[in-house]
């Protein structure tokens, strides 16, 4: 145990001294710790991370039950953490990022006869996503802010300068709407980019629409790059899927969040079909990984919220891509594929944009809209 956690447990029992009140002890403070993460200092949130998640053995955990806790959970979810003092079993991220309660950050999980759907019902929320990610990429907040004034610099030089023939343009510029949030779950952004050729006519190239429906602005703005489509070329698309992407060099960690899918078409012409998503590591066109997510019944925009880790070293991180594959339940456990997007150094469009994106922010999620092409 950390000297930061010691001090403070000595403090608040000499508080409690004279009292009637309880004393608390020492894996209990642990917990009122992480709960109060948000009022620590920033130095004392880094070590307190750096600790990392308590892990005792738990006992008696519920007294009706027969069944009892396993250290070995423990490894299997590289986000539980327990104590002893209070028999519950919590959300290590969740305690110290989210903002909403729940059993895993209040009064802890007991129930062991539904432990192992209650994990994965608790994986899968949007809240413990976010608080997952807000956990590894913890760290970055100076970073960034730095890299931003380094950025808005670049910019005022740039716009400086008269602009011509230019592949790559900094507009630097924010428009604002008012608008009702009733209104956000019907409307729509449509960009559209032109240049202006030598008889100064507008020449389109390209035009994106991103849905506000599929955004939570209520709780943190949406950036990222947003892939230009010529309206004239048919696209071959079964759908699209929504995937974040985030890198921590420190811990050589590949974080890839499957979002959502829309507008899935099924195979043959059926009418109903049960999508799950199969995510590839691949080096040199080898497969040398793979994971994937539940699935989802009779769906076609399902709602997955799956974050899925890789370990990946930064010497080879430019030799790897990513293979996102969106498949269809079936009676054999297999599946048959539906549509697939390739995400990496070698490919075009969206899947280079987006990895670049990427290195570009190491530590920050990087979110995009991926169409997904005919297997």
């Amino acid at each position: 145990m950390s000297l930061h956690w010691r001090k403070r447990i000595k403090r608040r029992r000499k508080q409690a001294s004279g009292s009637m009140a309880p004393k608390l002890n020492m894996e209990e403070d642990v917990i009122y710790t992480l709960k109060n993460f948000c009022n620590l200092d920033y130095q004392t949130q880094l070590d307190l991370i750096d600790q990392g998640r308590p892990m005792p053995e738990i006992r008696d955990v519920l007294s009706k039950s027969s069944r009892s806790f396993r250290t070995e959970w423990y490894a299997r979810k590289d986000w539980l953490c327990g104590c002893p003092a209070r028999s519950r079993l919590f959300c290590f991220p969740c305690l110290l990022f989210s903002t909403r309660d729940s059993v895993w950050t209040q009064n802890g999980y007991g129930d062991m006869k539904n432990l192992q759907r209650s994990l994965g019902k608790h994986e899968r929320s949007t809240s413990h996503i976010h608080s997952q990610i807000a956990l590894k990429t913890f760290g970055s907040s100076m970073i960034d802010s730095a890299a931003d004034e380094q950025h808005r610099l670049a910019v005022s030089i740039h716009n400086a300068k008269v602009q011509t023939n230019a592949f790559t343009v900094i507009f630097d510029e924010r428009f604002s709407v008012a608008i009702d949030v009733c209104a956000l779950e019907e409307r729509s952004l449509r960009f559209a980019a032109f240049g202006i050729d030598s008889e100064e006519r507008n020449i389109s190239a390209g035009v994106a629409e991103l849905k506000l429906s599929d955004l939570d602005l209520t709780i943190r703005p949406f950036n990222a790059w947003l892939y230009l489509q010529d309206v004239n070329k048919v696209v071959d698309a079964v759908g699209e899927i929504l995937l974040s992407l985030s890198y921590l060099p420190t811990a050589e960690r590949l974080t890839v969040v499957v979002a959502k899918c829309k507008n899935l078409l099924w195979t043959d012409g059926k009418n109903t079909a049960d999508p799950f998503v199969k995510v590839y590591l691949l080096q040199d066109g080898r497969k040398i990984s793979k994971k994937k997510t539940s699935t989802k019944r009779d769906d076609t925009n399902p709602i997955f919220n799956e974050a899925m880790i890789f370990s990946v070293p930064s010497l080879v991180l430019q030799e790897l891509s990513l293979r996102v594959t969106v498949a269809e339940s079936s009676d054999d456990g297999r599946g048959e594929n539906l549509g697939h997007v390739i995400i990496g150094p070698e490919t075009g469009g969206m899947g280079i944009t987006h990895w670049n994106q990427m290195l570009a922010t190491l530590r920050k999620p990087v979110s995009m809209w991926h169409p997904l092409r005919r297997i």
